[in-house]
């Protein structure tokens, strides 16, 4: 499974698929569709590609227990 960062851009939440530095001029494109991102942010001097969380729902909460 894996894990991506969450990131919070105005007022929703996006799943960082892959950051790119900017000086590499990728093609934004290709990349959106390579990596599945519906969304390219900009930020830092890396191009973030993202897809944003729409929404979220708990299925199952298991608190935490020390053995």
């Amino acid at each position: 499974m894996l894990c991506y960062p969450i990131v919070e851009f105005q007022n929703k939440l996006y799943q960082v698929k892959r950051k790119i530095r900017e000086p590499h001029s990728p093609i934004l494109e290709a990349w959106k569709e390579v990596t599945g991102s519906d969304t390219v942010l900009r930020k830092d001097g890396y191009f973030w590609f993202v897809s944003e969380i729409e929404e979220a729902e708990i299925i199952e909460f298991t608190p935490w227990e020390d053995s």
